[in-house]
């Protein structure tokens, strides 16, 4: 991606993260994909899209909190044990396809400063946001013949 490019980008990263957050989709626990529609999961994944799209196109690794990640598709609330040690992370990135994916994941990371345990999370999440980034993602709306 060009300079000219990224700075389109980042010049309506508001409108455009919107739009990205609309189309994204994830699995029901009855294994029904949709879109996401919780209005709290919508809001942290278009600012997490927003910031991404604002600092060039480069995928994004952001904290967020429990209840947020309960808001997601097929998350559940960890017990107590879990949920006392656990932090949730959201990745974002563009696919193969040029489609707004994430990565949701609850992470324990034990031992080291507040600054150790991000770095480790930011490389965990990265791994994980880069095996939905390497295929095309789901198609929204109809497909008008092959590629």
């Amino acid at each position: 991606m060009n300079r000219s490019a990224r700075r389109k980008l980042a010049a309506n990263a508001d409108a455009l993260s919107v739009l990205m957050a609309a189309s994204c989709l994830g699995y029901s626990k009855a294994g029904a994909l949709g879109r996401i529609k919780d209005a709290a999961a919508t809001k942290a994944l278009e600012g997490a899209f927003a910031s991404m799209l604002r600092q060039g196109g480069e995928p994004v690794v952001i904290q967020i909190g429990n209840e947020v990640a309960n808001a997601f598709p097929f998350q559940s609330v960890p017990d107590v044990i879990f949920a006392s040690l656990a932090k949730a992370w959201l990745a974002v990135g563009i696919d193969r396809a040029g489609r707004g994916t994430y990565a949701m994941r609850r992470l324990v990371i034990a031992g080291g400063t507040e600054a150790q345990e991000r770095d480790i999370a930011e490389v965990a999440m990265l791994g994980e946001l880069a095996r939905e980034l390497n295929v095309p993602g789901f198609p929204v709306g109809t497909t008008a013949g092959r590629r």
